[in-house]
């Protein structure tokens, strides 16, 4: 089976194909500038495979949470690539990724992503399995989080953030960190379990949003401002 994942959600961009046996990827810093090279790592991926995109079976992406733009920039190319290619879109929750990569640690496992506004994504994870909703907190209330459970384990991009600058987080054998950047061939994996038990993700589908988006919030400002303004002038009798 002919594989390409694509992860945009973080500062990370990665890239990953598989041809049967074989693996390669890539992970590289790229400043959230995805789109300026997301298109030459994959032609050089599946070139090192000696793949093109007709040759491809199955497409994964990242579904966020994470970066707004990265995610509409990865989601964007996968189906782009996918239509051209004439194969199925299959995608992975960025959180569970991370969840599913240490589903071996023996408690509990949070995933963490800055998701700007000194607020971070997370979801709780034991054994793989994700355990409630997916959620977005300020660092205090992740801490407490983190700080309740007796052996935890703190990974993603962005756990650093958490670790070290909560008080009694250095506890021995309470609190561990593996910022891991290994987590594209779970990603790979989880794609393809979902594509095989649910199919492909339907045409309009897109990325999981934790909150709304900036343009989001700031249109439903405008449109509250502008709600506020008829109801005065109704009162007013301007209407």
């Amino acid at each position: 089976m002919n594989v390409l994942g694509i992860d945009t959600a973080t500062g990370r961009l990665g890239v990953i194909a598989r041809k049967g046996e074989e693996t390669c990827a890539v992970s590289v810093t790229s400043g959230f500038r995805h789109g300026e090279k997301l298109i030459a790592w994959i032609e050089k991926v599946l070139s090192s495979l000696s793949l093109e995109a007709k040759d491809l079976d199955l497409i994964v992406c990242s579904l966020g949470p994470g970066s707004f733009t990265g995610l509409r920039i990865g989601m964007a190319a996968a189906k782009g690539l996918a239509l051209a290619a004439g194969c199925p879109l299959s995608g992975a929750s960025t959180l569970d990724t991370f969840g599913a990569r240490f589903a071996f640690f023996p408690g509990t496992v949070l995933p963490v992503i800055d998701a700007r506004k000194s607020r971070f994504y997370t979801a709780v994870y034991e054994g793989g399995r994700r355990i409630g909703e997916y959620l977005d907190l300020p660092p205090e209330e992740l801490r407490s989080i983190a700080e309740g459970q007796k052996n935890v384990l703190l990974t993603g991009p962005d756990a650093y953030k958490i670790y070290a600058e909560g008080s009694g987080m250095n506890k021995p054998g309470h609190v561990s960190i593996a910022v891991s950047s290994q987590e594209l061939p779970t990603l790979l994996e989880l794609g393809i379990q979902t594509f095989q038990s649910q199919g492909g993700l339907p045409d309009g589908a897109g990325p999981i949003y934790v909150r709304p988006s900036e343009a989001e919030i700031v249109g439903l400002m405008k449109k509250a401002e502008q709600n506020k303004s008829i109801i005065g002038k109704q009162r007013r009798g301007d209407l």
